[in-house]
């Protein structure tokens, strides 16, 4: 009986901690309202809020290897310097620029080690290993925490919960799947199937004979590198170049258009379609297609007779 209530403890916190994490991903503010939204409290084990590298100390025992070399070249490296350099930056954030919190679950709840509030006054971690990686799931394959599909799109996404209303913060997973613009159909990434939403195919591309080799780009470097595409296009320089260049060409004539436009619903739709390109930081190239799309839809709404109405 004692087991059975053991085991019944633990399913009732996760299913606790789940409704909390799954509240805080929901947490956007509603476009149609002016009221102020409540996040879940962060909060992190006490000996963790110490005077540490960005690295979470996981540099004594991984510091020589390439993956860490790696990662001090990534944006992660300088994600939570990023944040506190933000004009709008918030505690509110640090559950995607920082490593090793979670959310608060009540202390009733089970046994935990003591907790303190963490701020982005007192936070101290960069993003690092603990935001993919964890000793826990020693059964998985690289101890990942999530599924490759899903670890990257648990933070890259416009409903982040706490940019703020109108502003869409990133859009990298919105465009690669083709959903959520204005006036136009959801139109996938090809490589949406081919690559059974692996970032990591492109993002962490290592060539072979690389292995134990510090990379520059692809790694964990998380930049994305040409050679990935390589396998399947072999003009694919020329491939981004003109991609690039054609949704740069739209957009320029998209926020001339909108820096003339009066406010309105027409305004703010083709605001969205733009500010969606713009976050996705890679100038349309993880979805050409629907970068076009959105940024035609956008000057049609702009040009319209009336773009406020």
């Amino acid at each position: 009986m004692a087991r059975i209530a053991t085991i019944g403890s633990v399913i009732c916190l996760g299913l606790v901690l789940g409704l909390v994490l799954h509240a805080q991903e929901r947490g956007k503010p509603d476009p149609d309202s002016d009221a102020p939204v409540v996040y879940p409290s962060l909060v992190v084990d006490a000996e963790v809020i110490r005077a540490s590298p960005a690295s979470e100390k996981c540099f004594k025992c991984h510091g020589a290897e390439a993956e860490s070399a790696e990662w001090a070249l990534s944006g992660h490296a300088h994600n939570l310097a990023a944040l506190r350099a933000a004009v709008n930056g918030a505690s509110s954030c640090l559950g995607c620029h920082s490593s090793g919190y979670r959310a608060a679950t009540p202390s009733g709840w089970g046994r935990q080690r003591p907790a303190a509030v963490v701020t982005l006054d007192n936070a101290i971690n960069e993003v690092a290993c603990s935001s993919c990686h964890s000793h826990a799931y020693e059964d998985t394959e690289d101890y990942l925490i999530r599924p490759v599909a899903d670890t990257c799109i648990t933070c890259h996404k416009m409903d982040c919960g706490c940019a703020g209303k109108g502003i869409i913060h990133q859009s990298q997973s919105e465009m690669f799947l083709g959903v959520l613009g204005n006036g136009v159909a959801d139109t996938p990434s090809l490589h949406a199937e081919k690559m059974d939403g692996n970032c990591a195919v492109c993002h962490m591309y290592r060539p072979d004979g690389s292995e134990g080799v510090a990379l520059e780009e692809g790694g964990h470097t998380f930049k994305a590198t040409m050679a990935s595409c390589l396998p399947c296009h072999e003009d694919s320089v020329e491939r981004r170049a003109t991609a690039t260049a054609d949704t740069q060409e739209l957009l320029t004539q998209a926020e001339a258009l909108l820096a003339d436009a009066e406010a309105g619903a027409r305004y703010d739709s083709a605001k969205t379609n733009i500010d969606m390109v713009i976050a996705d930081a890679g100038v349309g190239f993880h979805n050409p297609t629907y970068a076009r799309l959105l940024l035609e839809r956008a000057i049609e709404y702009l040009r319209a007779d009336g773009a406020g109405e």
